[in-house]
């Protein structure tokens, strides 16, 4: 088995962080967003940090120095998962509503908005670490 390529990995983290980027610019410029368009974005961003994250194990087993990174992108994982779900139950509050609607309010899409952006922002002291 061979190991990941440190250089392949920064890569994709800026890969993953134009798509969070994108990601922001989406929920702040278009009026109306369905959930399958929001949920097909956010799903594929986590996939994408999920394989990196295990590529960064992968390099941790022969070079320590990658720890670091890989610890810090184990929690932006738990975070994108559990925050995301918070801000949705704050917003809707233990009604069953439509997302759709939940959103246009405006409220949930501007908590939204800055929890992606700090997302991104934690990719980037990733991948400047690596």
């Amino acid at each position: 088995m061979e190991l990941p390529n440190p250089i392949e990995i920064r890569n994709d983290i800026s890969k993953v962080i134009e798509n969070v980027d994108f990601l922001v610019e989406f929920l702040s410029t278009k009026d109306k967003v369905s959930f399958s368009e929001f949920n097909s974005q956010w799903h594929t961003i986590n996939l994408e940090l999920l394989n990196i994250w295990h590529r960064i194990y992968y390099l941790t087993m022969t070079d320590r120095k990658y720890s670091k990174a890989h610890e810090k992108l184990r929690k932006i994982l738990i975070k994108m998962l559990i925050d995301t779900n918070e801000i949705e139950k704050k917003h809707s509050k233990g009604r069953l509503i439509f997302w759709e609607s939940i959103f246009q309010q405006g409220k949930y899409r501007k908590d939204l908005i800055n929890h992606f952006k700090d997302v991104s922002k934690q990719l980037e002291k990733i991948h400047k670490s690596i």
